[in-house]
């Protein structure tokens, strides 16, 4: 009769019974898991790549052979890779990920759960817990490999800012509703790894199954990857721009005592024309520092705005300018950020402004308005287009109104 992965392990787990207190047993081993320090906790309720390490380490992996399956995962892993490596089998020992012990020790206890006597309840619990388990553990691989080090969280957040609502992770807001959602998935009536958890009896079937959901977490974390490098270099530029523009000084609490009157009066004298407002030199940093925003709609909208400035029926430019100033210098006087980082200034007011998530009534209000803008001037019919060029054009205000005449 012919080796199978299954075989494998039901040899192993003659002992185990899969019953009630098992179920207990892994729902607080996963538990335990998702509390074990802050860094896990804040990865799984948010939706950053690479700002807080996950991990899932060896004492995570001894834990669960050793106090969950009281399984031998060494002859266990010897078995399996002498199996992945039989010339009988269309498999390969140099399979790293579906090959691995742990990761098929999830699948298979999600089969024996599903092919047992408990009630439906403890099955449903069960399983996910195991489909979670696989995804936890997948996940930390490319964590650790495309992140070795924490990644700067401003930008991390703009990088998230600027992904298509493809991707589940934009989709859900947080990994941990992303991996919740693929567990039903992978569970799911419909799911095309139904027969694998079923049955188990075709090990390819069980090979895609890990393979398939690792790549698709994978895929988020390149697409990230790339957009991280992308924003850090340009990011870079601006610090490089922005050096050359002379400013001193700080937001003081005599600034706050007059509501930042001379900032505000600059601001509102640079938006009346296109020609005090247009400045190519500006243009070209918020070009670096919302670089999803096409040029041309961001000068266009600009163009619109200054043109507009003071008309009867577009009162709320003037509204705008007004409320995007005041947030911005109180923002700089609460955070204490010297006006000559401009760079600084700049970073973080862009992640304000291109967080998908944002209570602050004041930016609402503020994006309000900037929406009223760009559905004048933008010509495109894209969402994600219009939320670039707004938050571009708000930036482009606080930068020229800063930078006044050295732009």
């Amino acid at each position: 009769m012919k080796l199978t992965i299954l075989k494998i392990f039901d040899a192993e787990a003659g002992h185990l019974k899969i019953d009630s207190r098992l179920i207990k047993d892994i729902t607080r081993y996963v538990a335990s898991f998702v509390n074990k320090n802050d860094d896990t906790l804040q990865f799984l309720g948010s939706p950053l790549v690479g700002v807080y390490p996950f991990r899932y380490a060896k004492t995570d992996e001894n834990e669960w052979f050793d106090d969950v399956l009281e399984m031998d995962d060494l002859t266990l892993q010897s078995n399996i890779r002498e199996h992945f490596g039989d010339s009988d089998n269309n498999l390969s020992a140099t399979w790293k990920i579906s090959s691995n012990v742990t990761n098929l020790s999830f699948v298979w206890l999600a089969h024996r759960i599903r092919n047992s006597n408990l009630k439906d309840r403890e099955k449903t619990e069960g399983e996910m817990a195991c489909m979670k388990m696989l995804q936890y553990k997948l996940i930390s691989s490319l964590d650790s490999h495309f992140f070795r080090y924490p990644a700067n969280s401003e930008v991390a957040s703009a990088v998230y800012a600027s992904l298509s609502k493809k991707y589940l992770l934009k989709k859900y807001g947080s990994w941990a509703k992303v991996i919740e959602a693929r567990s039903e998935d992978l569970l799911g009536d419909d799911s095309i790894h139904k027969r694998a958890i079923d049955k188990m009896d075709d090990d390819e079937d069980i090979v895609y199954l890990i393979n398939d959901t690792q790549g698709r977490h994978k895929d988020i974390y390149k697409r990230v990857t790339t957009l991280f490098y992308e924003f850090r270099e340009s990011d870079s530029r601006i610090q490089s721009i922005s050096a050359t523009i002379e400013l001193s000084g700080e937001m003081g609490v005599r600034d706050k005592q007059n509501n930042y009157g001379k900032y505000r009066a600059a601001a509102h004298d640079i938006a009346s024309t296109p020609s005090s407002l247009l400045r190519e030199k500006a243009l070209g940093v918020i070009a670096s520092i919302v670089h999803t925003a096409p040029p041309q709609a961001v000068k266009e909208s600009l163009e619109w705005l200054a043109s507009n400035y003071g008309a009867p029926r577009t009162g709320y430019i003037k509204e705008f300018v007004e409320l995007n100033i005041t947030h911005a210098c109180e923002y700089i006087r609460k955070n204490e950020l010297p006006l000559s980082d401009l760079a600084t200034i700049l970073v973080r007011l862009r992640g304000i402004h291109l967080a998908s998530r944002q209570s602050d009534k004041t930016v609402l209000e503020i994006r309000e308005l900037g929406t009223k803008i760009t559905d004048q001037s933008v010509q495109s019919k894209n969402q994600a287009v219009h939320a670039s060029v707004r938050a571009a054009i708000i930036l482009y205000l606080v930068l020229r109104t800063l930078a006044k005449d050295n732009l």
